[in-house]
């Protein structure tokens, strides 16, 4: 049995063979405006005053990239200019739950935006998704940045697999560290567990550690200190890639254009 025929077995809305609709779909394009998650709105471009959009101003659009399915857009609080993040349009906690069908999306999509972000920052980008009770809405980050994560998680998880696609992840895994190389397989570490500390892994902080180019203000921050790094970070990363043009002349496929502009009326 496949992924696929698996995942249709075991969600009622796939059994019959009925597509997910995108944000941007009748009822489910209102249920994304309606909801509180902040990624929903992001990922429904028919959204003009979503977090990051509101971050740009209505001069620059906020996608990145798009498929019918899953958008890219700079991160909320990205770690460097080049930060941003692949979400799915479908509203799921994790990857997991997504269908083999929106996985080979989702992955299609954060390669060829990879391969943009490679091209314009000149360094290797790690693809790095997590799931824990924390995670409200699936994504996967891409960041430019020399971090060794996969050295260090190597040394510190003791449970951990290589798979080639994201179509390989188990249907149900409550928490994981997932992370992707440049060189092309995925690793994928069960648990959120740094067990050599006896503490829960934070990424983001880990990630400032091991490569100190990568910066973020103290947790405890004035809120005008934030704002300005969020800002500053999701501004350079929209200039970085329009003035860039080399990305138009890689070896990848054109991206595919989002169907319409946020920000742009």
């Amino acid at each position: 049995m496949t992924r696929a025929d698996d995942a249709r077995n075991r969600v009622p809305h796939l059994a019959s063979g009925v597509s997910v609709p995108g944000p941007a779909d009748g009822r489910e394009a209102k249920a994304a405006r309606a909801r509180p998650c902040p990624a929903c709105r992001e990922a429904d471009p028919t959204v003009l005053d979503s977090p990051v959009q509101q971050l740009l101003g209505a001069e620059h659009s906020r996608i990145i990239a798009a498929s019918r399915r899953c958008v890219a857009v700079p991160a909320f609080d990205g770690l460097t200019p080049g930060h941003l993040v692949v979400l799915p349009r479908r509203h799921v906690p994790s990857l997991c739950r997504l269908s083999a069908g929106e996985l080979a999306e989702l992955q299609d999509l954060a390669e060829r935006v990879r391969g943009r972000l490679r091209r314009t920052y000149e360094m290797p980008v790690i693809a790095l998704a997590k799931a824990d009770p924390g995670v409200t809405h699936a994504r996967v980050h891409l960041v430019p940045t020399l971090a060794g994560l996969v050295d260090w998680l190597a040394s510190r998880q003791p449970r951990c697999w290589q798979i080639t696609s994201l179509t390989g992840l188990p249907y149900r895994l409550p928490a994981f560290v997932l992370v992707g190389t440049d060189a092309g397989p995925w690793w994928l570490h069960h648990g959120g567990t740094d067990h050599q500390a006896g503490r829960t892994l934070q990424i983001r902080q880990l990630l400032t550690e091991l490569d100190n180019c990568l910066t973020q203000p103290a947790p405890d921050a004035d809120p005008q200190t934030w704002q300005h790094h969020r800002q500053r970070t999701a501004q350079e990363t929209v200039a970085d890639l329009d003035r860039d043009a080399r990305y138009t002349a890689g070896d990848d496929r054109p991206l595919e254009p989002a169907d319409s502009k946020a920000g742009h009326q």
